[in-house]
C-alpha cells in the first residue's frame, strides 16, 4: 500500500473517509490471510460489520497477533491498541473491523480515532 495516500486524510471528511475505505480494504485482506485455515463458515465475508471476537472466532492471543501484524503492514509501530480496545480499565469484548480501519486510519493521519 502506498503511505502517501495517507499524507492529506485529515484536509477533509472525504478525504479521511477515503483513507479509512483504504485501510479497510487493507485489513479485510490482512484478517482472510490471516483466518485461511480456521474452522469458519465458507461463505463468510470479511467486510466492515464483522466482528473478530463473534464473527472470526479471534482469541485475545489472536488479537495480539492482528495488531503487530496490522503495524508490520503500514511500516509504523505503536498504533497504540490498548486505546481501541480497553475501555474504563476493562478490556471491551468485541470490535469489528470498521472501527478496527478508522483506530488505524486516524492513528496513521493524525486525526481523532
Amino acid at each position: 500500500m502506498d503511505p502517501n495516500f495517507l499524507i492529506n486524510a485529515a484536509a477533509s471528511p472525504a478525504a479521511a473517509e477515503l483513507a479509512v475505505a483504504r485501510v479497510l480494504q487493507t485489513l479485510v485482506a490482512l484478517l482472510a490471510d490471516t483466518v485461511r485455515g480456521w474452522d469458519l463458515p465458507p461463505d463468510l465475508a470479511i467486510d466492515a460489520s464483522t466482528s473478530l471476537v463473534h464473527d472470526l472466532g479471534c482469541s485475545s492471543v489472536d488479537i495480539i497477533g492482528i495488531a503487530v501484524a496490522i503495524e508490520e503492514q503500514f511500516a509504523t509501530r505503536n498504533l497504540d491498541f490498548a486505546q481501541l480496545l480497553f475501555r474504563d480499565n476493562r478490556y471491551v469484548e468485541d470490535v469489528t473491523v470498521g472501527e478496527l480501519a478508522r483506530f488505524v486510519a486516524g492513528k496513521l493521519t493524525g486525526a481523532a480515532s
